[in-house]
């Protein structure tokens, strides 16, 4: 951002900042011919970059024209084989569910990574963390699609740390393991042997 001399009487003038609402970085450059025009452009160019800005935002995308867009490009790669058809029905399913009915008339660049967090630690804090884990992958999806198109600069997606809670219960005790075989071979259990190849081998 600043003043540059590119030529012996060329300058460029370049205005950057980061939108305070919707994150987007973008930039403005213009070429002058002289250093005091390029002074006075780069005076000017905050107020041209908050015109375009205004101009980018006015036509951006809606999350649900996104969102239609992204089930239909996921169709058209179950077409060619490129992706499961119950893959692309989870996808349509899960984020017509949990994210079209919050955000479907907002402008894609205006939801951010605190909300999207928000949805999988708040608002999904009673599902399973495999709902919470796929909710995230479909959200990596759509928005990495929006990216590729151009739509937006960059993925609000966060990275996120799941703590897995479904773990082993716990497992039978040595005194425990003999009372079931030997209940077994009194019984002439069939899966008796099993039992015992498993336990004592382990």
């Amino acid at each position: 951002m600043g003043i540059k001399q590119i030529d012996e009487n060329k300058y460029e003038v370049r205005f950057s900042k980061r939108h305070p609402v919707s994150r987007q970085s973008l930039s403005v450059r213009r070429i002058t011919f002289s250093i005091a025009e390029a002074r006075r452009v780069f005076m000017q160019l905050p107020v041209v970059w908050e015109e375009l800005h205004n101009q980018q935002m006015s036509g951006s995308m809606k999350y649900k024209k996104l969102l239609e867009d992204f089930l239909e490009d996921l169709q058209h790669r179950v077409r060619n084989n490129e992706l499961a058809d119950l893959t692309a029905e989870n996808y349509g399913l899960c984020l017509r569910k949990h994210t079209e009915p919050i955000w479907g008339n907002r402008t894609i660049e205006s939801i951010t990574t605190d909300e999207i967090k928000q949805l999988v630690r708040v608002k999904l804090k009673d599902s399973s963390v495999a709902t919470q884990k796929n909710i995230l992958k479909y959200l990596r999806g759509i928005f990495n699609f929006a990216y590729e198109k151009g739509a937006i600069n960059r993925s609000p997606v966060p990275k996120m740390q799941f703590r897995n809670v479904d773990k082993i219960k716990g497992v039978l005790n040595e005194q425990q393991m003999r009372i079931l075989l030997e209940k077994a071979l009194q019984l002439n259990h069939e899966w008796y042997p099993v039992w015992a190849a498993a336990i004592y081998t382990g």
